[in-house]
């Protein structure tokens, strides 16, 4: 996804490229995303880290890795996630996270049932 302008208030706008795949067929779209800085993580279904832990909600595994964007590598914790749909579904999903990355998420994937998506940062630019 794409920050294409940050407006008066710490409101952030994405251009969100979604790829996703079911029953082996392939769809690209763009999506406009409008995110209050704060509330970046609840809109990406990214929860909010649990504080006992420090890790998000039902994470039965985690770790460090460096992820490339452009040409810069970003040292990310990453966070394997497990639970059920509200429709009763397992659901597994994977984030990598980078505190130095612009709205922090540099990748993300899930998996439920057939339908697998993805999204990954693929280039930051920052205008000073």
């Amino acid at each position: 996804f794409k920050l294409v302008e940050v407006k008066e208030g710490g409101v952030l706008i994405f251009d969100i490229e979604v790829t996703s795949t079911k029953d082996g067929k392939t769809e690209k779209r763009t999506e406009k995303a409008e995110v209050k800085k704060d509330d970046f993580f609840s809109h990406l279904f990214v929860p909010p880290f649990d504080p006992k832990t420090g890790k998000p909600p039902d994470t039965v595994e985690d770790g460090t890795e460096k992820v490339k964007v452009g040409d810069t590598e970003y040292e990310c914790k990453w966070y394997k996630i497990q639970r059920k749909s509200s429709e009763g579904e397992a659901v597994e999903a994977k984030l990598w996270l980078c505190e130095s990355m612009p709205g922090c998420l540099v990748k993300a994937s899930s998996q439920s049932g057939e339908v697998k998506k993805e999204f990954a940062v693929t280039a930051v630019t920052i205008k000073k």
